[in-house]
Parts: C-alpha cells; structure tokens; sequence
C-alpha cells in the first residue's frame, strides 16, 4: 500500500498515511487519519524520492573475484591467495626466460595454455574463471 506525507498548512505538522492506489487524497485537514488541526485547514502533499536499489552484477574480473571471495571462507582465500602468488612468480619466470620447476620442466600443454589465456580478452576471461576451465 503507498505512503503519502503531507503537511499542515497551519502547524506545518507532517503526517505519514497509507492509502490505496484507487482512494483519493485528503485536502483538509479534517479528512486525514490523525488530524493535529481542527477544521478546513488545508493539507499539501509532501513528494520525496523512493527508496530503490538495485543489485548489478559483477562487471570487471576484479568484482567477480570479490563476489566469489565474499563466498569462501578465509582459510580457503588465503590458500587461494598463496598459490596465486606462486603462479604469478612463475609466470614472470617463464617470461624472462628462466625454467620453472614443477616436477620437472613445463610440458608444452602447460606453455600453450597460459599462451591461450594471456592472448585472451577480459570478457573471455571471465567466462574461463566462471566455468573453471
């Protein structure tokens, strides 16, 4: 049911009522629910902006690592967190270069996904770290 506020025209008084859609609005004073002034003092309808909110969906890769580290709990984002690091130093690594021990050396596999995910976009990205491929 909306609310209207209106005010008093003699004691500036603002009064909250709730009224259907199809129900006419007061104009005196005598009509309200709760009058404060007695007679035909005349009432103005007080308008404000609505209260509304709407829920967006993560837009960059940064808000989407936000939303889904909001899910985790703070042992498994820690751990997360480590072993972003560790690739991070890795990758660096294989830029400049330098071999990375992961068992051994880096298959070729290896090499042409990470050649396959820095030669992608930041919305084909997205979609790679929300299927989890």
């Amino acid at each position: 049911m909306p609310t209207y506020d209106f005010q008093c025209g003699k004691c500036g008084r603002v009064h909250e009522i709730f009224r259907r859609f199809g129900d006419g609005l007061p104009e005196k004073m005598k009509e309200m629910d709760d009058p404060c002034c007695h007679g035909s003092v005349k009432v103005s309808q007080i308008f404000s902006v609505p209260d509304i909110s709407v829920r967006v969906e993560a837009a960059t890769l940064g808000q989407l690592a936000e939303k889904n580290a909001k899910n985790m709990g703070s042992s498994q984002v820690a751990e997360l967190s480590e072993q972003y690091r560790t690739k991070k130093q890795e990758a660096l690594k294989l830029k400049k270069g330098m071999s990375v021990d992961r068992k051994g050396q880096v298959d070729k596999n290896t090499m042409d996904r990470i050649k396959k995910i820095n030669s992608m976009s930041d919305s084909q990205k997205k979609r790679f770290i929300e299927k989890g491929q």
